[in-house]
């Protein structure tokens, strides 16, 4: 009787996160997921490279706006979106975390939070927390949004 041996590098990224999980992916294999279709000419993963190739850094990625979205090769108008509420689904994901823990318990605990709260934006924001005397948040406030690198108070 024959065996059909699976080799793991001819499996497709879907594939392969069913079979060993969504971290074992390469951030090409992950891209490529959310991208679904190549081109004519090019397959989804090497898009997926192309595109990671062009942007200096994942970190950036977030940055980018529908319209840079849409200048890169392969993104549409409609992945460009779709790539977008991505972005902004995993970053509510990670607020949420850290939102409803009304009772400040370490400065590790309270940068993980700010983090994640507004890490994210562009410009530089100047936040007051306001403490009762069990450390339990009473209030948060944005005192000012400076621009992208400085913020006068």
């Amino acid at each position: 009787m024959y065996q059909l041996k699976v080799n793991e590098s001819n499996q497709q990224p879907r594939e392969r996160l069913r079979q060993f999980g969504p971290e074992t992916l390469s951030n090409q294999e992950l891209l490529a997921i959310l991208l679904r279709t190549g081109l004519k000419d090019k397959p989804v993963l090497a898009l997926a490279d192309h595109i990671l190739k062009k942007i200096p850094s994942l970190g950036i990625f977030s940055q980018l706006s529908l319209a840079e979205l849409e200048q890169l090769t392969g993104i549409g108008s409609v992945k460009a979106v779709e790539i977008k509420a991505m972005i902004e689904f995993s970053k509510r994901i990670f607020q949420s975390q850290y939102q409803f823990e009304d009772k400040i318990k370490s400065s590790q605990q309270l940068a993980k939070r700010l983090i994640y709260q507004i890490g994210f934006h562009k410009q530089e924001h100047l936040l007051a927390i306001y403490l009762d005397s069990q450390n339990r948040i009473i209030e948060e406030k944005v005192i000012f949004k400076g621009t992208v690198t400085k913020s006068i108070a």
